[in-house]
């Protein structure tokens, strides 16, 4: 297997509002997200782009959030 580069990064703005993206080199597949934290859960919203597969939505809940 080749060696690949993942990294992520997450920004917070404001409070309860985060930003996130990330991107690994070897795959050439890159991330962007937006979380907002209400109360104890947050809810995230991203999408991957890929350059063989093309955009991929995704979202999640978390429980309790930081």
């Amino acid at each position: 297997h080749k060696i690949d580069l993942k990294t992520g990064l997450e920004f917070k703005p404001v409070d309860r509002v985060y930003i996130c993206a990330g991107v690994t080199i070897q795959l050439a597949y890159t991330t962007l997200g937006v979380g907002y934290c209400f109360k104890k859960v947050r809810f995230d919203m991203a999408c991957a782009y890929h350059q063989v597969l093309g955009f991929s939505p995704q979202a999640s809940l978390t429980y309790p959030c930081n």
